[in-house]
């Protein structure tokens, strides 16, 4: 009997060697391992904290008038909180705003708005609270789209419709009442989001 003559199981091929490793390899291992191989591939996305918040450049006030209106403190209200001034950059979603201002009386009242990109005005609730000359409102959250804040004087009536408003939760005005008189604004500028795939780049 001629044995080189009888048929032998072939050697299985590399790739089916590679494949059966591969089914042997728990499928929690794949995810774990993307982890591991990702930051090795792309070491800049990982380099520095890619930051998606809401950011913008407070620029410095602009009167509208001759009425007396100082913004003597923009502070940030969070971990980090800081007096932020014209030309810097701020990530916070509440500010602290204080400053100096003539006195209201019965008849008037001072509001603050937050104008959007296109013009719109955003109410902020309450109004100034302006004691001794001295003004001061928390809680003020400029998006993303706005451009400017302002500080508006009107009556106390009108001033009471924009309270009612709020009540009812409604936020956004197309335009401001006759008697209302812009005092100053803050105008701000967006700081567009860093997509590039290397954080190193959006570093600023």
């Amino acid at each position: 009997m001629n044995i080189s003559n009888q048929h032998r199981p072939s050697t299985p091929t590399l790739l089916a060697r590679l494949g059966a490793a591969l089914k042997a390899i728990p499928a929690w291992f794949y995810p774990l391992a993307l982890l591991v191989l990702v930051p090795l591939l792309l070491p800049g996305y990982f380099a520095t904290p890619v930051v998606f918040e809401s950011c913008a450049v407070r620029q410095a006030l602009v009167l509208h008038g001759s009425e007396p209106f100082t913004v003597d403190h923009f502070e940030g209200q969070g971990d980090f909180s800081h007096d932020v001034a014209a030309g810097e950059k701020y990530c916070m979603d509440n500010l602290h705003l204080s400053g100096q201002a003539l006195n209201t009386d019965d008849n008037t009242r001072v509001r603050l708005f937050n104008v959007g990109d296109k013009g719109e005005f955003y109410l902020h609730e309450p109004p100034l609270n302006i004691v001794s000359g001295h003004w001061k409102t928390d809680r003020v959250r400029p998006g993303r789209n706005i451009r400017e804040i302002r500080f508006v004087r009107m009556t106390e009536a009108s001033s009471r419709m924009f309270s009612a408003m709020a009540g009812d939760g409604i936020w956004q005005t197309v335009a401001l009442p006759r008697d209302a008189v812009s005092l100053a604004s803050i105008p701000v500028e967006p700081v567009p989001v860093c997509a590039q795939l290397d954080a190193r780049n959006c570093v600023r």
